[in-house]
């Protein structure tokens, strides 16, 4: 995740599926859309976004060619109290992996 106010915590989601409904999150009542289901998901990472606005997280890949095409979907949550018009909350698109 890169331009995101800094020194602010920040949440990653790691599924197996897209949400191709967009729902909101953490309330409906704040337009912040997940695109990952929530229900096929397999990790969550906390981290605080760096001074320079990056927040990052590795994932190693075991090389197991079982993998290989394996899809799983991500998307970046920060909680910066200054996003007044989505209750704290804004998030990253969310961004499809294929394993190759």
């Amino acid at each position: 995740m890169a331009d995101a106010t800094p020194i602010v915590p920040a949440l990653l989601l790691i599924a197996f599926q897209p949400d191709p409904l967009a729902t909101p999150f953490p309330n409906p009542l704040y337009p912040v859309p997940v695109n990952v289901d929530l229900s096929s998901l397999f990790l969550t990472m906390s981290t605080t976004v760096g001074g320079d606005g990056v927040a990052d997280f590795n994932l190693p890949i075991a090389g197991n060619p079982v993998l290989a095409g394996m899809s799983f979907y991500t998307q970046w949550f920060i909680f910066d109290p200054a996003a007044l018009a989505t209750g704290g909350v804004y998030g990253s698109r969310g961004v499809q992996h294929t394993i190759f």
